[in-house]
């Protein structure tokens, strides 16, 4: 819909839809337009006031007029867990000329989102069979299940134990499961870049990459993840790489939020053994070299490559409840249906994903680790 030349985006806050205008095709007058919720001339004051008058005598529109007198809102999930500010700016975060605090849910009910909904499709060309890597600590009774480019060095080194798979060695019974996850199009931006730098002669065709082609190739990447597939290991989806052979999901006692690694650690070594151990959150890699090597960041990428993005790891946005991004807010309600039966133990269809989306398959199937 547009009005005098602006856009307008309708924005949920507490459930009440309400619209956003953008900046773009304003004239000179813009700015001080935005100030004010209503428009200028009397007639219009007057439709206001109504409105106004006759919001304040409805029961659910209280978050809407509390909107308009304060400028941060408690945002919650639907669980009624705390929330944590989110780390992309956008539009959506300033309506009417209010600055809102746009807070986007925690990861706190990713175990149990995973546990309960992340079926796979294994007879898709985006199924491969996972190799089921891990690391344990026998004395603090931990077993980690490893997810590439989401702190798995890290993790080693704080377990100070060696990544195996599950045809070397089984596993032991009795330990605290647990994995980490990370946003997935950060998480493919530190696979891009590590690639890059590590590997320049077969991704780069030289020596060394630079910064000038990296935007350009990333926004290809993207593509390719969704129209070819999975083309390196380490660009699999996380809910790919811990999945049951059957595309099932695996039994992990808890699920920690990479962007909180010390609130992970201190919630599993609570798990352990010993609660009075200590695992400390540090870098997998020297500071100096991951600095280096990282040619792309997020901002640049365009909202296409982001959106290519989302739906090649839209999985792993519906598996562990992680938020879209907001290039991609409508996604949410088109993959992630919280109607459809997901789980085994409820009566009603298994709903797999990759199956029943209406995505077409890729041209190839997952590129498998080395070992």
């Amino acid at each position: 819909m547009r009005e005098g030349g602006s856009r307008r985006r309708h924005v949920l806050v507490n459930g009440i839809p309400l619209e956003d205008e953008s900046r773009e095709g304003r004239g000179s007058n813009s700015d001080s337009r935005q100030r004010f919720p209503f428009p200028r001339s009397s007639t219009s004051w007057a439709v206001g006031v109504v409105g106004l008058i006759c919001l304040a005598g409805l029961g659910n529109t209280g978050p809407y007029l509390g909107m308009l007198r304060e400028r941060q809102l408690p945002f919650q999930n639907a669980g009624g867990a705390d929330t944590e500010p989110s780390s992309v700016e956008g539009p959506a975060g300033r309506l009417h000329g209010l600055q809102l605090d746009t807070k986007r849910p925690s990861l706190r009910n990713a175990t149990e989102t995973y546990r309960s909904t992340c079926f796979l499709n294994p007879s898709s060309k985006r199924f491969a069979k996972t190799p089921a890597h891990y690391a344990q600590h026998l004395d603090l009774g931990l077993l980690y299940h490893e997810i590439p480019k989401s702190a798995s060095r890290s993790i080693r080194k704080a377990l100070g134990a060696k990544i195996m798979d599950s045809k070397r060695q089984p596993w032991a019974l009795g330990l605290f499961s647990f994995t980490c996850i990370r946003d997935p199009v950060d998480r493919f931006i530190s696979v891009f870049n590590f690639l890059r730098h590590k590997y320049p002669k077969l991704y780069c065709a030289t020596s060394t990459c630079t910064k000038e082609k990296s935007q350009g190739e990333a926004e290809r990447w993207a593509r390719r993840l969704l129209f070819e597939g999975y083309f390196e290991w380490h660009l699999w989806p996380q809910s790919l790489a811990i999945s049951m052979p059957n595309g099932s999901p695996r039994h992990i006692d808890y699920i920690c939020n990479v962007s909180k690694l010390q609130e992970g650690y201190n919630f599993i070594l609570e798990n352990s053994k010993n609660p009075n151990a200590t695992l400390e959150a540090t870098k997998g890699r020297n500071t100096y070299l991951q600095h280096k090597f990282k040619l792309v960041h997020r901002p640049n990428l365009s909202e296409i490559a982001v959106r290519s993005l989302c739906k090649a790891y839209y999985v792993d946005y519906c598996c562990f409840g992680i938020p879209f991004p907001d290039e991609c807010s409508l996604m949410q309600t088109q993959y992630c249906n919280p109607g459809l039966k997901h789980s085994h133990d409820v009566s009603g269809p298994t709903h797999y994903y990759w199956q029943d989306d209406d995505l077409e398959e890729p041209t190839h199937t997952p590129q498998m680790p080395p070992w």
